[in-house]
């Protein structure tokens, strides 16, 4: 009976140890990656929040110049920001 020689270390594989290493460096990688794109995302969202506030405050400017009533006051109630938009749009400041 012939005895198969000892495998040498280079041909056994990865140890768990190597492995499991491997899949936490990979896991932290990804919750990097995740967390960065949540990250544009809300900027993006408080940017375009930005420029709609802005769009806004500006079509208030020239309905005042124009002598229009102040559409933030235009609603049922003080400060109803969709009667107010839509007041806006009908006299052609808004698009």
């Amino acid at each position: 009976m012939k005895l198969s020689p000892r495998p040498t270390k280079s041909s056994r594989g990865f140890t768990l140890i190597e492995i499991s290493i491997s899949v936490m460096i990979i896991a932290l990688l990804v919750g990097i990656a995740v967390a960065a794109l949540s990250d544009s995302k809300s900027e993006s969202t408080t940017t375009g929040a930005e420029g709609t506030a802005k769009t806004l405050n500006d079509a208030i400017v020239r309905a005042k110049l124009a002598g229009d009533e102040d559409p933030r006051i235009v609603g049922e109630e003080a400060n109803d920001t969709r009667a107010a938009i839509e007041y806006l749009k009908n006299k052609g400041y808004i698009d």
